[in-house]
């Protein structure tokens, strides 16, 4: 992904991944948060979400817009149309990223996934939660990105505790590291 692209969608399952992704990318493009917007599409009007995506950036080259879950508010019909018309209108001083919940098996199929692939000034980037048998890869690789190690054993018995939750695994490996460091 290239931040010179208008809008980025994030969507999937693994809302910790995308939290994560979405910080990232504040790091990249707005470290003061003086030129960010977070928007829940249902709680924002049209007048609202215009403005933030409109607005010229303060001292800086871009304007960052986070929009939640547009589905619920633009899911069908002339809502739908208009806002793919809006998207297609995302100046180059603003990147906005949509975030929105989609299971793997209907992400073929969403409106926001297909638009994205479509246009020329949109990107999508897939953020689904690791099935139960690659939890314990996800846990050694968190582990790794967190600064520590971890035996197959011990990955296996943090997935058979956590699940699937991706924010509470990384959350248990921080504490570890940090009773190992202590």
């Amino acid at each position: 992904f290239t931040l010179s692209m208008p809008t980025l969608l994030l969507y999937g399952t693994d809302e910790f991944a995308i939290a994560r992704r979405i910080s990232k990318i504040e790091s990249e493009t707005d470290k003061d948060g003086m030129n960010t917007s977070r928007l829940e599409a249902r709680l924002t009007n049209d007048t609202d979400l215009n403005n933030a995506v409109n607005s010229m950036p303060f001292l800086a080259d871009k304007r960052l817009v986070i929009l939640a879950n547009p589905f619920q508010k633009y899911g069908a019909g002339e809502p739908r149309k208009k806002f793919l018309a809006f998207l297609d209108k995302v100046p180059p001083t603003t990147l906005l990223v949509l975030t929105e919940t989609v299971e793997g098996k209907e992400a073929d199929k969403h409106w926001l996934v297909k638009w994205a692939a479509k246009a020329d000034s949109a990107n999508a980037e897939a953020m689904m939660l690791p099935k139960p048998r690659d939890m314990n890869g996800w846990i050694v690789n968190e582990m790794k990105k967190q600064g520590g190690k971890i035996s197959s054993e011990a990955a296996s018995r943090l997935g058979e505790l956590v699940g699937a939750d991706t924010r509470q695994a990384a959350q248990e490996i921080a504490k570890v590291l940090a009773y190992v460091i202590w």
